[in-house]
């Protein structure tokens, strides 16, 4: 399996277990599209890179450092 090898798919609960927040948050985060996932057999997993890539998108810095997250702007 070339490129696969590096390939890690997790489950709603692993996820909600990596973000501490219930399972349920988990389902809603996939049904609005905030996180992508895979449809395989008919469970949803997601991929552990596009929780990195998630995380960064949702990490907020100090109030007055370069870049922070306030008020909803950038």
């Amino acid at each position: 399996m070339d490129g696969l090898s590096d390939l890690k798919l997790l489950t709603i609960a692993e996820v909600a277990e990596l973000l501490r927040v219930h399972r349920a948050t988990v389902s809603r985060l996939l049904k609005s599209g905030e996180l992508p996932y895979c449809a395989i057999g008919g469970r949803r997993l997601v991929r552990a890179q596009d929780i990195r890539v998630f995380i960064d998108g949702h990490t907020m810095n100090a109030p007055g450092s370069v870049g922070s997250r306030t008020g909803g702007q950038p």
